[in-house]
């Protein structure tokens, strides 16, 4: 998508912002926020992830999308991109942000792509199954750069 050309598309407003009740911004912990849009999307809603209608287990498909920068510290996208990611288990995501003194919480997700990954910029846009149906299964949050081998991405859970 490409916000300068003309394709369907709709523009909101935002009338309210809720963060999570029990976000934690020393941690990043509970990393999302809920936008109240001023009107309806005709588009069909997204699909959730409730903690049991899709698989996010270590080694699962992702996709990540967002506008942000395509390298650490580059300049972000005029199109929305996507990218390929896999989950990494928690227990390895917290022994390699250990390294820097970072916590990963079982409230998070960690996920990598082997040299793509979400980058500055992406924060807050989704990470979806890759299996056709689309759940959003978190939204992204934080990391160590961008597709960086030693950190993998990591995402606030949803579910």
């Amino acid at each position: 998508y490409d916000p300068f050309v003309a394709e369907d598309h709709e523009l909101f407003l935002v009338t309210e912002k809720r963060l999570h009740p029990a976000y934690n911004p020393a941690l990043l912990d509970n990393d999302m926020v809920l936008l109240k849009l001023d009107r309806n999307s005709t588009y069909s809603p997204v699909v959730l992830y409730d903690g049991n209608n899709a698989d996010v287990t270590p080694g699962q498909p992702l996709i990540v999308m967002g506008w942000g920068a395509t390298s650490s510290g580059g300049r972000v996208s005029d199109v929305l991109l996507e990218t390929d990611v896999q989950v990494v288990s928690n227990g390895q995501c917290s022994q390699n942000y250990a390294k820097i003194n970072d916590t990963v919480t079982p409230n998070m997700l960690c996920a990598a792509g082997g040299g793509t990954d979400a980058c500055q910029g992406d924060s807050g846009g989704p990470i979806i199954t890759a299996d056709g149906r689309n759940i959003q299964v978190g939204t992204v949050s934080s990391g160590e750069g961008c597709a960086d081998p030693n950190f993998p991405g990591i995402y606030a859970r949803l579910g």
